[in-house]
């Protein structure tokens, strides 16, 4: 018998007109005699969009790109307008880079914050999500003025920017992480949704074992172009994959991929805990981190989040992981976009091959248990969409 359920929590569906834009993942479940035999992961998120694009000068295309994204708006944005001023050799002011950075550090907050509230914090008010948002607000009005479009032709201007009011509020904001993160290391016991938390997730999932992820991404210019340029270029945008150990399989890149190695997360695997609840620490330590690296970027630029792997191609550190963009111009008679890829991070993350089937797949589990950890499994890999789960038996 069939069961379902469908998550549209924070990932309402973006539209444009009356054309549902974002759209959404479909798990499928094969479920009997008490393991999960197979899972199936289909997305109904359009491929085609970036064809809006072609034809289009530079300045219309970033004047699209809040129209078409919502979730990591910011990082798409900087990602679009690096790529096309990487094209033109272009050298973007310090005062820029920095700013353009540190919103999407703001991003990442913002939108990890959220999903740790509503969907492992039960909203709980740990986080004083009303301060944050009106505070990013505010920071993303002070700071618009560096989500231009540079040109060859511009001077460089330099812009002084008072980032202490935003860092102090986010200080406060964060704090309960903060001060969990120093109590877990000690490996002190402590009280408080967040430790309570932590022991109901292995508490619940203990008895559960899961398989190993995917491995984690790393981008070599040479190959991503390769593959960009490749016939079967689409296919790639839609289900990447990467040549890992001698065969090509799907890898991931994720708050998780970003903080596995590092000392809460290490702290956790020694302490015993369930790799479900590694993933949730991966993002504590990522929240928790942000406004000591906000301050070095400012400082000495370290911990920056744009790279461009090759003239016209980009990758940004965003919320859920590496999103690339790639632009190629054509100047017959005006520059004009001739083709515009991108590879966000939940095509990596949920590849039909990815972590949440290699992590799943043959994994026995109680009935009762079985939705639970289908729905904490995708909220940990964290997709930017909509999602729907149904059970076969």
């Amino acid at each position: 018998m069939p069961l379902s359920n469908m998550n549209d929590q924070a990932h309402q569906g973006e539209t444009l007109g009356h054309v549902d834009i974002a759209g959404r993942l479909t798990v499928k479940v094969d479920y009997a005699d008490g393991y999960i035999k197979d899972l199936q992961i289909t997305s109904s998120r359009p491929q085609g969009l970036t064809g809006l694009f072609i034809g289009k000068s530079p300045q219309t295309v970033c004047q699209l790109h809040p129209l078409l994204f919502s979730l990591c708006r910011n990082a798409q944005l900087i990602a679009g307008l690096s790529a096309f001023e990487s094209l033109q050799a272009v050298t973007v002011p310090q005062p820029a880079l920095i700013a353009r950075n540190v919103l999407v550090y703001l991003e990442t907050a913002q939108e990890l914050c959220l999903r740790l509230s509503s969907d492992w914090l039960d909203d709980l008010h740990v986080i004083d999500l009303a301060q944050l948002m009106t505070t990013i607000k505010q920071a993303y009005g002070a700071l618009s003025w560096c989500l231009g479009l540079h040109t060859s032709s511009q001077p460089v201007v330099e812009a002084g920017f008072d980032y202490e009011p935003i860092l102090r509020v986010l200080d406060q904001v964060l704090q309960p992480l903060s001060q969990f993160c120093t109590h877990y290391l000690l490996n002190q016991r402590t009280s408080g949704p967040i430790p309570q938390l932590v022991s109901h997730l292995n508490q619940t999932f203990a008895p559960i074992k899961l398989g190993h992820p995917a491995p984690p991404l790393k981008l070599s210019a040479e190959s991503l172009i390769e593959r960009l340029q490749g016939a079967d270029s689409r296919t790639f945008c839609a289900q990447p994959d990467l040549y890992v150990e001698g065969q090509w399989q799907p890898v991931e890149t994720s708050v998780w991929t970003r903080n596995c190695n590092l000392s809460l997360v290490k702290q956790g695997r020694a302490l015993g805990a369930h790799p479900l609840t590694l993933r949730v620490l991966a993002v504590i330590n990522e929240l928790e981190s942000i406004p000591d690296k906000i301050r070095r970027v400012i400082r000495e630029q370290n911990h920056l989040l744009i790279t461009q792997l090759a003239p016209g191609l980009i990758k940004v550190q965003a919320a859920r992981g590496d999103l690339v963009h790639r632009v190629e111009l054509s100047h017959d008679v005006a520059t004009k976009v001739k083709q515009y890829q991108i590879i966000a991070p939940t095509e990596w993350n949920f590849h039909p091959q990815g972590s949440l089937v290699s992590m799943l797949k043959g994994v026995i589990v109680p009935k009762e248990r079985l939705m639970l950890l289908l729905e904490k499994m995708i909220l940990a890999i964290d997709p930017c969409v909509a999602y729907d789960i149904q059970i076969e038996e």
